[in-house]
């Protein structure tokens, strides 16, 4: 996954920091439909364009070493499937939507 993002944030006392972010994100996702001892129907790699979002808060514990927090959030769209299983000919739709949530925990070393 390959993302640029921009930060911004607030000084809330001399020690804490808040702080906002917004990105954009690019990533290769894999959808598979079938095996599990049976026949792969469906198998697909895609370059995916998304965006992500997040806050987090920042602790100076002394000059030189800090402690982050950061929840961010991931969104690389949507998506339908359809197709025919060709040994049974039934048709399949598939609606997908790839998101996920991360959470990023930090030790900073100020030299």
């Amino acid at each position: 996954m390959i993302e640029a993002r921009a930060m911004a944030g607030y000084a809330l006392s001399e020690d804490w920091l808040a702080f906002g972010s917004i990105g954009v994100v690019q990533a290769q996702t894999r959808t598979t439909i079938g095996g599990g001892g049976g026949p792969i129907i469906f198998d697909v790699y895609q370059t995916r364009m998304g965006h992500s979002f997040g806050f987090g808060a920042s602790r100076r514990l002394n000059d030189q070493i800090s402690l982050t927090a950061e929840l961010l959030y991931y969104d690389l769209g949507s998506e339908t499937i359809s197709g025919i299983d060709g040994p049974s000919n039934s048709t399949f739709t598939l609606d997908q939507e790839i998101t996920f949530t991360e959470l990023r925990l930090g030790l900073n070393f100020q030299f």
